[in-house]
């Protein structure tokens, strides 16, 4: 079987771009495919490069020790790929080698090498026979005909344990002696026991959902790292750099006091915050495009509509 059978048969059609790619006089066809989800407004989450290598090409890769030939090759294929994404995306490329056999592999471990190259994509070798095994038929499509698509990992596997018998041993009290009267074959958890399914945010409605942070006013919270400080104005990434003990901690931290009125880390040694309630001010932009100011010391009840995205 070949790269061309193996796109054939995985049924991807007209939603994966093929072409011809040369690299020091050797000849690759490959095919790439973006993953997009119409429940994430149809943003690419994802990319896959799928590139055949003959066994000529593939010696070239494996003979020499410093792995030049691979190196090189995968930059030219992927480097401009990888720099042209300004997003979270250069960290979603996977390149799929497809090689004929694993026989020149045999006595190398050139094979783990490669794969465990984190330059420009995550890395996978196989032949097309293993790789129509390995990918689920819908792996690359588009989850466009699924609706209200949520997924709560912690959901899950609350439902896992629950089959299986032990959905109180992680989440009820005595979560030890749960566990062994389990192993000692007693039936210890029942309907009227066992915890109840988690209430995510999609079981609510809100009246507004917080799209990003806009302004965080110090206001000489934690004097000692910002007594005379400038607002600060954070974007969709930021970078926090300084030496111990500047106030990269404490910037998270002030952040956290304003909208959640407390500081998880100082509550579990019982510090007293109250005196920092006055100076923080955290302005917040919701999807509606709206201004909401957060400031710590007000009731729950204030907040009891918002949720963060």
């Amino acid at each position: 079987m070949r790269l061309g059978d193996l796109v054939e048969q995985l049924g991807y059609g007209t939603d994966i771009e093929s072409e011809l790619f040369t690299f020091q006089l050797d000849l690759f066809k490959v095919y790439k495919m973006k993953r997009k989800e119409d429940f994430l407004k149809g943003d690419v989450i994802s990319e896959y490069i799928f590139v055949e290598v003959s066994n000529s090409a593939l010696k070239k890769m494996i003979s020499d020790t410093d792995m030049k030939y691979f190196h090189d090759f995968q930059a030219k294929l992927l480097s401009e790929k990888f720099f042209g994404h300004k997003s979270d995306l250069r960290w979603n490329l996977y390149l799929i080698i497809i090689v004929e056999s694993y026989d020149q592999f045999s006595d190398s471990g050139i094979l783990q090498l490669i794969e465990n190259n984190a330059d420009y994509a995550r890395k996978f070798v196989m032949t097309a026979k293993d790789a129509l095994q390995w990918l689920d038929k819908s792996w690359l499509k588009s989850s466009s005909n699924q609706e209200n698509v949520h997924i709560d990992p912690m959901q899950e596997w609350n439902d896992e344990l629950m089959n299986a018998g032990l959905t109180g041993c992680l989440t009820e009290t005595f979560a030890q002696r749960n566990v062994l009267d389990y192993l000692d074959g007693q039936a210890i958890f029942t309907p009227n026991n066992i915890t109840a399914p988690r209430r995510t945010r999609q079981d609510i409605e809100y009246d507004a959902v917080i799209e990003q942070i806009g302004v965080v006013s110090l206001n000489g919270f934690r004097a000692h790292c910002f007594d005379s400080s400038e607002p600060l104005y954070p974007s969709r990434v930021n970078l926090l750099h300084g030496p111990n003990g500047s106030g990269k901690t404490s910037v998270m931290e002030a952040i956290e006091l304003a909208l959640t009125n407390e500081i998880n880390r100082c509550s579990e040694f019982g510090d007293d915050i109250s005196d920092s309630f006055e100076l923080l001010k955290v302005s917040c932009i919701t999807d509606s495009s709206n201004t909401i100011h957060f400031q710590p010391g007000k009731p729950n009840s204030f907040y009891k509509m918002l949720a963060q995205k």
